[in-house]
């Protein structure tokens, strides 16, 4: 069911937009993670976690914020809050593009290896979106060839991969190129060793969900050198 209003608050008028459904609802502890990217309850290969998130970047963007209650077995109520724009304004208002300014940019070349390919083309997206030459592999394989031919500055990959893991993958890329950057991505730590390297400083992990801020700054801090933690751990 879709409701709409219009109110006025705190900062002048504007329209409500109501979204209800009558489907499972959202468990309590999943709440604060929805609008998050990469954040997904479905299983592996059937969501990117992304809906939810483009739908709060664009309503932000437009100077609007949204809201959401749910309780198992009593689905789910989205609020919108949006301004409204004067009609008489001289010209259009476009919204701000995302990201914003604020999130830190670099030009470097980016390797992203995954081999879910909606996560891949997302996060080779987000990346873009940033200012950042991208390419993507698959696998681990085709990871190792892209290295042998080009030159890159840092490597972001996921660790649990069919064929050659994620820690494999980077022994290797380390023989051929020490000095390359690494970032490990993934929803859990499945490794003792990578643990132990994270724990020490020497290995760089992101704890899935994960906002584009915590990735851009950990992408930031690894090319600049000053990344001492894992920022999503």
């Amino acid at each position: 069911m879709i409701r709409s209003r219009h109110h006025a608050g705190a900062d002048g008028p504007g329209v409500e937009l109501e979204i209800t459904d009558s489907g499972t609802g959202i468990p309590t502890e999943v709440l604060p993670y929805v609008f998050e990217p990469f954040y997904t309850t479905k299983p592996s290969g059937q969501g990117t976690g992304l809906g939810l998130a483009t739908v709060f970047g664009i309503v932000r963007a437009s100077g609007g914020s949204i809201h959401v209650e749910s309780e198992l077995g009593r689905g789910a109520t989205f609020r919108i809050h949006l301004p409204l724009v004067p009609s008489q304004a001289a010209a259009p208002v476009v919204p701000p593009s995302l990201p914003r300014p604020s999130l830190p940019r670099g030009n470097e070349r980016v390797l992203v290896v995954d081999d879910e390919s909606s996560v891949r083309r997302s996060t080779a997206r987000l990346l873009t979106s940033l200012g950042y030459a991208l390419s993507t592999a698959a696998s681990g394989n085709e990871a190792l060839a892209q290295v042998e031919d080009q030159s890159f500055d840092l490597l972001l990959t996921d660790l649990s991969m069919p064929g050659m893991t994620g820690t494999e993958l980077a022994a290797q890329i380390r023989e051929r190129v020490p000095s390359l950057p690494i970032v490990f991505m993934s929803g859990n730590v499945g490794s003792d060793p990578l643990r132990e390297q994270i724990a020490a400083g020497r290995a760089v992990f992101l704890q899935k969900p994960i906002t584009l801020l915590v990735l851009a700054t950990c992408i930031r801090q690894v090319l600049d050198g000053t990344a001492s933690q894992s920022p999503g751990a």
